[in-house]
């Protein structure tokens, strides 16, 4: 199985950086070098038992993504939220959302148009925690800090297995 993560959101504004933090977590258990506040040093392919695995990190979803998700199985999508349970994994509901500028575009729709322009795209994944601080300031929350650690676990016990990533 080829597995892509994209991270995204804004290390500087708190706990918009959750998505960064997680993913410099699992590159550091996958053998991928951390990456930088600008995406820095790119993506690479690394083997990880049987399985194939990328990560990506950056500031906002967007089209182009599309065709990174139409050439792998797997898609996580690593981000903060509010509103919603403090640890969230989810399949992403192929029914929600048809954001089309880059403020709202939204995994649903990103995997739609992988779809509608390569004719394949991968089984996604929301992958999120709550956060509550979203001011200028380069860490996390305590409570968040916490809600990623739980996520990293979570994303590491299953992301690569047959049925993909839970909080069972």
């Amino acid at each position: 199985m080829d597995l892509l993560a994209i991270a995204y959101g804004n290390p500087s504004r708190t706990d918009d950086g959750a998505g960064h933090y997680v993913l410099n977590r699992l590159n550091a258990a996958w053998g991928l070098p951390a990456v930088g506040l600008l995406g820095e040093p790119g993506t690479a392919w690394v083997n990880v038992a049987e399985h194939r695995v990328r990560t990506m990190w950056v500031q906002q979803l967007d089209m182009g993504l599309a065709e990174d998700c139409a050439q792998v199985d797997r898609v996580l999508f690593i981000d903060a939220h509010v509103g919603e349970p403090d640890v969230l994994v989810a399949p992403v509901d192929r029914r929600s959302g048809l954001g089309l500028t880059s403020h709202v575009l939204d995994p649903a729709t990103l995997l739609a148009l992988a779809d509608s322009a390569y004719g394949r795209s991968a089984e996604g994944f929301r992958c999120t925690v709550r956060g509550e601080d979203f001011e200028f300031h380069d860490q996390l929350t305590p409570a968040c800090h916490a809600r990623a650690e739980a996520l990293v676990a979570a994303l590491l016990a299953g992301a690569l297995g047959e049925a993909g990533p839970s909080l069972a």
